[in-house]
């Protein structure tokens, strides 16, 4: 909210500003009223949140895709002006130079989380049957292929510098690009209206989401308060109107910062790695696969098993690393990195040793490796007949016979003839080769 009264109330009075001229201060007249429009705001959250309208919160994300589309082809479309050259090939124009660099990799875990919970939550609310991060990832592309290419495009942005843009290092460069941008468009007042209201009907959204979640959660776990769930809900939307009236003062934007991007996002970080301990170590791997093999009735693979064994230390290296990034802009991270490459690798060569033993202890090749005194029959005459015995051809034979059912050669009766006498010729030959055997040893 206090971006949006900037822009109205602050930026169109003082076009020629930069982004570090910035501040807010409004006189008590649009304080008053930005106050009014918080309260207004919280009052439709409660209402909607109190009466179980989940209708509208479908109703949101259609309007919401429908600003998106009308966004995208706004900015497909020419500018209007003698020297546009929009078009839809722009919307691609992305720099490659960060796909390289570890730091914007690690930055955007944060907004992965977020992502992973919104993306949740409207799981939850709106379509159980299909993945959760189909809709509001589309969304998120939208988004970002707004704000960041066509907007940095008609704002002549350094493609050097479109990480200040896409990765959310400065706050001030959305106060003061996102505005300048969409001023360029055709309509730019049409642009501005629809970019502003699809952000109204987001934050709208994702309070609605989170209050109905919130809900659920409390009858789940106090099924006997579940009607006093409605006051709960009132209780803590007030609450938090109250508390958002420090955005209204002087520093109201040092206090979103503080609030909205280090608190939430350490605290988000945080809690996400105190759930994969609980979880993965205190709960146990184990117990949690034999959970998903009761709801699914299929065994988790090992390498899920390793996964999640090693996952923990990775989610507390990221944020390790995402603290050191944040507070330390110019931090030799180098040895973070080398760890957290390392841990993310892990369990692939862990599952592969496990799984070659495990092939070997299935198949009794551990015998290969052991030294035996004696090999073979113990039995000297055994020991001579084998010599005299090809276990291939006969084990050849007999499954050829045994496989051939149709006629051919092999079922031949001269054929079979010639095996009959072939193999009483042999048999004389081994008998009297063991006669003279025997006679010789006596």
């Amino acid at each position: 909210m206090p971006g949006y009264i900037y822009f109205f109330f602050h930026y169109l009075e003082n076009p020629d500003l930069s982004a570090t001229q910035l501040n807010l201060s409004l006189p008590p007249l649009r304080k008053c009223m930005a106050h009014l429009v918080c309260w207004a705001f919280t009052s439709v959250v409660l209402m909607l949140a109190t009466n179980h309208y989940i209708r509208a919160v479908r109703s949101i994300w259609c309007i919401c895709l429908g600003f998106l589309m009308l966004l995208l082809l706004g900015c497909a479309a020419p500018d209007g002006k003698p020297d546009g050259k929009g078009s839809f090939l722009d919307l691609l124009l992305v720099g490659t130079s960060n796909i390289t660099d570890i730091s914007s990799w690690t930055n955007t875990l944060n907004n992965a989380v977020t992502l992973y919970g919104l993306g949740r939550a409207f799981h939850v609310v709106e379509y159980p049957q299909q993945r959760s991060y189909v809709i509001w990832s589309r969304q998120s592309f939208s988004c970002s292929i707004v704000c960041i290419n066509k907007i940095a495009h008609y704002t002549k942005t350094d493609r050097d510098h479109l990480s200040h843009i896409s990765w959310g290092i400065s706050d001030n460069i959305y106060f003061y690009v996102l505005p300048q941008g969409l001023g360029f468009m055709g309509i730019p007042q049409l642009w501005s209206c629809v970019y502003f209201g699809l952000c109204i009907l987001l934050n709208l959204n994702q309070q609605l989401t989170h209050l109905i979640m919130m809900e659920k959660a409390l009858s789940d776990i106090y099924p006997n308060l579940s009607r006093y769930t409605r006051y709960v809900l009132t209780f803590f939307c007030i609450f938090t109107c109250i508390v958002s009236s420090l955005f209204l003062s002087k520093d109201s934007f040092l206090t979103y910062k503080e609030i909205c991007y280090v608190i939430a996002n350490n605290n988000e970080m945080f809690n996400v790695v105190v759930m994969c301990i609980l979880v993965c170590w205190i709960y146990g791997v184990q117990r949690f696969s034999d959970d998903i093999h009761f709801t699914t009735g299929k065994e988790t693979t090992m390498f899920w098993k390793i996964c999640w064994y090693c996952l923990p230390i990775i989610a507390m290296a990221a944020h390790g690393e995402i603290m050191i990034l944040q507070n330390q802009e110019n931090t030799n991270t180098r040895v973070l990195d080398a760890i957290l490459y390392w841990i993310l690798g892990s369990p692939v060569p862990i599952m592969a040793i496990i799984q070659i033993f495990k092939f070997m202890r299935k198949r009794d090749l551990f015998g290969v490796l052991r030294a035996e005194e004696r090999f073979g029959p113990p039995e000297r005459q055994e020991r001579h007949m084998r010599r005299l015995f090809n276990p291939r051809k006969e084990t050849k034979s007999k499954r050829r016979m045994q496989i051939c059912q149709h006629p051919c050669i092999i079922n031949n009766h001269v054929v079979e003839l010639v095996i009959k006498s072939e193999t009483g010729f042999r048999e004389q030959c081994e008998e009297k080769l063991m006669e003279d055997y025997i006679s010789d040893e006596e």
